[in-house]
């Protein structure tokens, strides 16, 4: 089902069609959450093979306060997690109070990125997810598997924040340090370098690679010397993260610190708004591009 929705998180829609279809909610996959304070689209896939006729969805358009199916159709295979690339933002900024140096933030974003924060709907309402995180490490209360999933990586992604904040602050974080490991663009692979030389710089420069700090886990550090350090100092102030994370069996991962909006248009629409259009891989944050646009442009 291509759904519509506004108001509802992804969660929401799936308790919502399970309901409404008497179904097994372990029977309705997505590849990704979408965001409840928005008009987002998505694919949602229901693995009924005999009870639900495509029709049905068809003559119905299936139509609930919060979203709508915008079309159905039938597929061999369930959707799963993490399945889809990327995703496609189109946002308008409206009742701006002053956008003269607007067009030299946007200019900067598109042509140099921004820090790959984690947003803080990451961290759920009031950041809470951190709190029920170590709740859940110090053992207090039973928590259901698809929660535990959640508090999880907003753990992990409070970890990669606060080594990102600090490369922030040093200005590395879209140049790389010595004992850097270094993600190819569109990639999960990786390689260490014990030294930064040309053929790095101009790499960096291409996008074609990107600086990374850690998705806290099991195993080792993957970087030296400089980089290696700053990442301990770090992580050492947050022993009940890093132990938490470690004893549910996750294990050492890597994340740019830099992120590139892709296809990233912008146009004024009048006096005081503008619309921005760009695209972003999964897993990071238009939140993030939003963010640092408007302190940029402050």
């Amino acid at each position: 089902l291509l759904v519509e929705k506004c108001g509802m998180n992804t969660l929401d829609v799936v308790k919502a069609l399970s309901t409404r279809l008497k179904l097994d909610p372990r029977r309705i996959s997505y590849a990704g959450l979408k965001d409840k304070q928005a008009i987002t689209r998505q694919w949602i896939s229901l693995h009924a093979p005999s009870k639900i006729q495509t029709t049905e969805f068809e003559s119905t358009g299936l139509v609930s306060p919060g979203f709508r199916v915008l079309c159905s159709q039938r597929h061999s295979n369930k959707l799963k997690r993490g399945a889809h690339q990327a995703n496609q933002f189109e946002i308008v900024i409206r009742n701006l109070s002053d956008t003269k140096g607007l067009d030299s933030a946007l200019q900067r974003v598109q042509h140099h990125g921004v820090p790959n924060y984690f947003g803080e709907q990451r961290f759920g309402k009031q950041g809470r997810n951190i709190d029920k995180a170590l709740a859940m490490f110090a053992g207090k209360g039973k928590v259901e598997r698809q929660l535990r999933g959640i508090y999880l990586s907003a753990a992990r992604s409070f970890l990669f924040n606060q080594v990102l904040s600090a490369r922030v602050l040093q200005k590395s974080w879209a140049v790389g340090l010595p004992g850097e490991v270094f993600m190819l663009d569109g990639s999960n692979s990786f390689f260490k370098t014990d030294a930064l030389d040309q053929n790095l710089h101009d790499r960096l420069s291409a996008f074609d690679i990107h600086p990374s700090a850690p998705l806290w886990g099991k195993g080792t550090l993957k970087t030296a010397a400089d980089a290696a350090k700053l990442e301990a100092d770090i992580v050492a102030d947050y022993p009940e993260f890093t132990a938490g994370l470690e004893a549910f069996g996750l294990r050492q991962q890597r994340r740019t610190t830099r992120l590139i909006p892709k296809a990233f248009t912008f146009s004024l629409q009048g006096d005081s708004s503008i619309k921005i259009s760009f695209s972003l891989s999964k897993g990071n944050f238009a939140t993030t591009v939003l963010r640092e646009l408007i302190t940029m442009s402050e």
